[in-house]
């Protein structure tokens, strides 16, 4: 046995010192029972407060790490400790090296008690156990310490402090200790790129220029320089650089799977997807984590359908269906998509494979919760609570779901026993979800909850809780406290933060105000993105009318070509429309023949912008050009059809339209449609054919559509059917005083004049009046 080698007493035999002999046992120990034995021999030897033992010691618990090896290692520690930086770091770095990160801070805290002078080891253990505790302040006094000790231009303890800033967000912090390195190795340069990479995207271009010192300065790249690299093209969306970066590791022979993993999720968020599938096909062995990878990645992007198409393609070439990961980004590929019956059947796959969904992985729960709380929040809940273990992701989906479906009350026991129950603290994206839901509810009373919660709980000082804030109170209309917050309380402003006032404005009905953000943040010289320019385009549509706002337009197409966004389909889609309400519909044909790419939006917002101008056969010649180009039509491009056949009073080409639309593209025509069509029909004096469409597809309670329809029976004299409307408007809605105006009106107009008389009277009697007319001027704005 193990114990009678270590200990006969022939062991020390030999010539050999007790002490080296201890040595040599802690050496060659394998079992924490064996080493609390060579612990008692050391006590019981007298040996106890030897601080070579000791070190030795420490470093033997700590290897073993358990809970109860933690309180022998103090216990040993105490016994032996002095001023001797060398011990301080021996011990630091084997709890660093357990696990044991929080113990680390403490000894880092008691050497400055003890009055020991920190080394290299004992900075930067330290550091990077605060590092990955987010201990922010004793981060910064670990710093200030070593500024004044002069370590900060160490190299190892200098990589720690860039890793510590890079990872609270400090990224000037971070460069700033990485400039007063002297002797910068590939773990320096690499550390810092990490850092640029992992900030956001518009300082991610600053590691190539650190990328560049390092190559002047002769310090070659290792695996993990290229692959921060390759994360900080993927955010800056950085293509060119991106290729260099492959060329690079190509001539480097660096071609395992992580790096091509980064390589495929960079083209793919480069807008690169051929690239990224080129190079997943000429992978030698393509492992799950590789198609997860893929897949991912196109959700991440907004790529859905292409996610789904590589999901498919994983089925046929792999004859298996992947882990819990891949499910999960089917299954929000399927939400992206609102494919809810694809996204349920991959539920009931994995029913059926594995029994109880509880047994199934967390990531895709929650998914499958999110997939179901569109519509089914009974199964939502279900799914929910048969978990066993949750997260403030978990918790977040569901909540999302009950505040979007408009149950508040399920809402707040939730929130209440994410917090009681499972202790888990309102995080800063519950907060988002809350902050979200009361804008799209417009319930300012709850958004003021929260707000304030999130100021006593200091959640405001983070630039996305701020942002979130700003929105809330601009889509409940008070624009004037979004821009409290946005001037006086956030210190940190990011693009998000300037979009939101904008589009905050341009909700409000202020799109003067929000043209005036924009070119501040030209001044400013901060760097639109394609959001922020659909939101100027949308202030600029609404502000003006006339010469003033084509030039308006065309300086922002400069600046959108400029920036080299002119390829993005949702912003040229929108020039198109602003260029047509601008009157200048030849613009924006222009902008639609010369796009590099249409979707089918494009080819609406053509056809819509066609139907406003009353250039209904420009429309129908572009629908069939749209057809002639396998471009499958959806149901706005039937209302922008519908639309201009109204306007223009083309009946027949109305009727036609509405048949395609139903017999060949079975497209179940909705209200929009009808509407179009009733209107259409009404103007044209078909008003008795318009009635009878709004009674075969239940119409009746479209109050705008009957009021259209009544108004129509008056022009062309069809009182019988005016006065019939007119009991049905007055029936849907009993107590608007204006459906007994519009109802006693026709009488009079059919010469019944009792009848209109004894209409008014009735109104008269439950206490309907005529409302007055007011100026807004001089109305005081809550």
């Amino acid at each position: 046995m193990v114990s009678t080698r270590y200990f006969s007493g022939n062991s020390m035999k030999g010539g050999a010192s007790a002490v080296e002999t201890f040595a040599s046992w802690l050496n060659s120990c394998e079992d924490i029972i064996t080493l609390k034995k060579i612990h008692a021999c050391t006590l019981t030897s007298g040996h106890g407060d030897n601080i070579y033992l000791g070190t030795k010691l420490l470093n033997s618990y700590a290897m073993f790490g358990t809970s109860t090896s933690l309180g022998d290692s103090r216990s040993v520690f105490s016994k032996i400790v002095n001023r001797n930086p060398s011990l301080w770091t021996c011990t630091i770095v084997g709890y660093f090296r357990s696990g044991h990160l929080d113990e680390v801070c403490d000894l880092y805290i008691r050497s400055k008690r003890h009055g020991v002078c920190g080394d290299s080891g004992i900075f930067t253990f330290s550091l990077k156990s605060c590092t990955a505790l987010g201990m922010v302040k004793l981060g910064r006094t670990i710093h200030a310490s070593a500024l004044r000790t002069n370590f900060s231009v160490d190299k190892f303890v200098g990589s720690s402090l860039v890793g510590f800033y890079g990872r609270c967000g400090s990224i000037k912090d971070a460069r700033q200790a990485f400039d007063e390195i002297l002797h910068k190795d590939v773990v320096a340069y690499t550390t810092m790129i990490t850092s640029y990479a992992q900030s956001c995207h518009l300082e991610s271009e600053e590691a190539f220029d650190v990328v560049i010192r390092m190559h002047e300065e002769r310090v070659s790249p290792n695996r993990v320089t290229l692959v921060s690299l390759m994360q900080a093209a993927a955010r800056g969306e950085a293509y060119r650089e991106g290729q260099i970066i492959h060329c690079y590791s190509l001539r480097r022979g660096i071609t395992d799977e992580v790096l091509t993993t980064c390589l495929i999720d960079m083209y793919i968020r480069c807008n690169a997807t051929k690239s990224a599938m080129s190079v997943f096909r000429r992978m030698e062995e393509r492992s799950v984590v590789s198609w997860n990878a893929m897949i991912s990645s196109l959700v991440d992007v907004g790529h859905p359908y292409e996610a789904l198409r590589v999901f498919n393609l994983m089925k046929k070439e792999q004859d298996w269906i992947g882990d819990e990961i891949t499910l999960a980004n089917a299954i929000m590929a399927c939400n992206d998509l609102k494919w809810t019956y694809v996204a349920k059947s991959i539920h009931a796959w994995i029913v059926i494979r594995h029994g109880m969904i509880s047994v199934v992985d967390l990531v895709l729960t929650t998914a499958l919760i999110a997939t179901h709380s569109d519509s089914e929040m009974k199964m939502a809940r279900a799914l929910f609570d048969a978990l066993t273990e949750r997260d403030a992701i978990c918790y977040n989906v569901l909540l999302s779901g009950y505040l979007r479906n408009g149950f508040i009350d399920e809402a707040i026991p939730l929130m209440e026993r994410m917090v009681a129950v499972d202790k888990i603290p309102l995080n800063s994206g519950t907060l988002i979800v809350l902050l979200s839901a009361f804008a799209q509810l417009s319930d300012l009373t709850r958004g003021k909850c929260i707000h304030g919660y999130a100021l006593r709980r200091g959640f405001d000082s983070t630039v996305e809780i701020s942002n979130q804030i700003l929105i809330m109170y601009a889509k409940c209309g008070h624009m004037g406290v979004s821009r409290q917050v946005f001037e006086k309380t956030m210190n940190v402003k990011d693009l998000v933060s300037w979009t939101s006032m904008i589009s905050g404005y341009v909700h409000c009905g202020q799109p003067k105000e929000a043209i005036a953000v924009f070119w501040r943040m030209q001044r400013l010289k901060i760097k639109p993105d394609s959001v922020t320019f659909v939101s100027l385009l949308q202030a600029v549509s609404g502000c003006y009318l006339g010469t003033c706002s084509i030039n308006q337009v065309n300086m922002i197409h400069g600046l959108i070509r400029r920036l080299e966004l002119n390829r993005n389909v949702v912003l040229l889609n929108c020039l198109i429309s602003t260029y047509s309400e601008c009157g200048r519909l030849d613009i924006g044909k222009r902008v639609f023949d010369t796009m590099p790419e249409r979707k089918l939006t494009s080819w609406n917002a053509m056809i819509a912008a066609y139907g406003i101008h009353g250039h209904l056969d420009d429309a129908i010649q572009l629908f069939d050009r749209m057809k002639r180009e396998n471009v499958k039509p959806d149901g706005a491009t039937f209302t922008s059809l519908l639309s201009g056949c109204s306007h223009s009073g083309r009946v027949e080409n109305g009727r036609d339209i509405f048949l395609t639309m139903t017999s060949k593209y079975s497209i179940a025509p909705n209200e929009e449609h009808l509407a179009c069509m009733v209107d259409l029909l009404a103007r044209a004096g078909h008003v008795e054919e318009a009635y009878h469409l709004t009674s075969r597809f239940h119409l009746k309670k479209n109050v705008h559509v009957l009021t259209a329809l009544m108004s129509a029976c008056r022009v062309y004299g069809h009182t019988d059917l005016g006065k019939v409307i007119g009991k049905e408007l007055i029936h849907l809605q009993p107590g608007k005083y204006g459906n007994y105006t519009l109802a006693s009106n026709m009488c009079a107009f059919a010469g019944e004049w009792s009848k209109a008389a004894d209409l008014r009277n009735v109104a008269a009697d439950i206490g309907l009046a005529k409302q007055s007319g007011f100026s807004i001027s001089n109305s005081t704005v809550l």
